[in-house]
């Protein structure tokens, strides 16, 4: 609410905290990280926000690596089981439709870093086996980082992440990894 009693949408500025409230419900965000405006963050008990910082930002990324992190914001999903194809789908709007594999396979050629500090804007993020899945046992999963903390996927729709969670969620047997995508760097 504002100093009038008026109940606020979107972001809210107040004694130099920074809340949410969900545009169309009003419902203030609290207690869990959410990706808002394309932006990770987490959300205290009582909804004050703080930027979640995991990789780079996209406001520090090259022309290639926003223009890959805006070909995944609108690459429809792919089935259920396909998460590779999706990230294959995504790079093929530069021209990049020469690397193929599995999650699995992406993991163990190309990702090489689990350092926060290292992951950049368009990088690839996998795991080559995860216990969620039974697909995930055999082939891993995937997807890719898109700046100010967030990666998305593809499970049967695409998914927003706070990229710390996904992180979290896939490592079960082996750490997230990170890195560029056929060893082309976008930077």
């Amino acid at each position: 609410f504002d100093d009038d009693g008026a109940l606020q949408y979107g972001f809210t500025e107040f004694h130099g905290d920074t809340y949410y409230s969900d545009p169309q419900t009003g419902v203030l965000v609290a207690g869990g990280t959410y990706v808002i405006s394309k932006v990770a963050y987490l959300a205290d008990s009582v909804g004050r926000l703080v930027k979640l910082q995991f990789g780079q930002d996209l406001a520090n990324a090259s022309a290639l690596q926003k223009k890959i992190a805006a070909y995944a914001w609108a690459e429809p999903t792919t089935p259920l089981g396909w998460c590779a194809m999706w990230v294959h789908n995504v790079f093929e709007n530069i021209g990049w439709n020469d690397i193929y594999g599995n999650a699995c396979d992406l993991y163990n050629y190309y990702c090489t870093s689990s350092d926060p500090s290292q992951l950049q804007v368009g990088m690839i993020v996998a795991v080559s086996r995860h216990p969620l899945t039974s697909g995930g046992r055999i082939y891993g999963h995937i997807g890719i980082y898109v700046g100010n903390g967030v990666m998305l996927d593809s499970s049967g729709t695409v998914r927003t992440w706070y990229a710390g969670d996904w992180a979290d969620t896939y490592s079960g047997w082996v750490p997230a990894k990170w890195g560029w995508y056929g060893g082309r760097s976008l930077a």
